[in-house]
This record gives structure tokens, sequence and C-alpha cells, in this order.
């Protein structure tokens, strides 16, 4: 997305977000608003705005995993894109943790070899990469 864009996709997503709220709410469909929170958090991350961009992503999957389970789908994808996010920030600590924590839910949940608990080897030992660990992230 061209940054100039940005804007034209905020205004989007807050016009799609008062239309939802006309019709729920956060406790009576939050996958919606997590969408949304998730959403608003790549672009405050594109916007350089770090800070907003990690409590936006927390806040999302915070939702999807007190009302899915950490286990869910969707909630290990929020919980992938955050580990993602903080990575891009330079929160490497968290990265690692939350995709440690992401890769162990995919295993259990998907098997060794899905394509999703593959994401999570490549993220993770890009991590690894990162912090100088070249042995773990062989």
């Amino acid at each position: 997305m061209i940054v100039d864009e940005f804007g034209q996709a905020e205004r989007l997503l807050e016009k799609s977000i008062e239309v939802k709220s006309t019709w729920a709410t956060e406790e009576t469909a939050p996958f919606p608003f997590a969408e949304y929170y998730k959403n608003m958090a790549h672009i405050r991350l594109y916007q350089g705005k770090t800070t907003e961009a990690i409590d936006l992503m927390s806040r999302a999957r915070k939702m999807l995993s007190d009302t899915k389970g950490i286990d869910a789908g969707a909630t290990m994808l929020f919980s992938f894109i955050l580990g993602n996010m903080h990575f891009c920030v330079g929160s490497i600590q968290e990265s690692l943790e939350e995709h440690e924590r992401t890769l162990a839910l995919r295993k259990a949940k998907l098997g060794d070899q899905d394509p999703y608990t593959l994401d999570s080897y490549h993220a993770l030992a890009v991590v690894l990469h990162k912090l100088g660990n070249l042995n773990a992230a062989a």
C-alpha cells in the first residue's frame, strides 16, 4: 500500500467500525472488532506509531483469546502477527516469546507439518538468527 493510502484505509476502517457498532458490541460480536483492531494496528505500524500498533494488536488478540480460546485458529494467527509486529519494532525478546508460544500451540493443535506450523518455525528461526543463536535457528 502506498503511504498516502493509509489515511484512506483508516477512514474506511473507522466507517466500518461505526457501522458495526450499530448492530453489535465488542462483547456480542468480538471477532469483527478484533479484526478492526488488527487492521488498525497494521496501519499504525506503517505510520511509525509502534506503541499504539502493539497495543491494538495485543487488544485484538486478547479479545479472541478470551472468547475463542488461546488455541483457536484466529487467536493463533493474531498471536503470530503480534510476534511479527514485536520483531518489526525491535522488541526482539517479546517477539521470541510470542513466536515460541505460537509454535507450541500450532504444533499441538495442527501438527508438525501444517503450513501454519511451518510458518511459525520460520518466524522463530528468524528471531533466533537476529539474536545470534544460529544453532537454534538452524
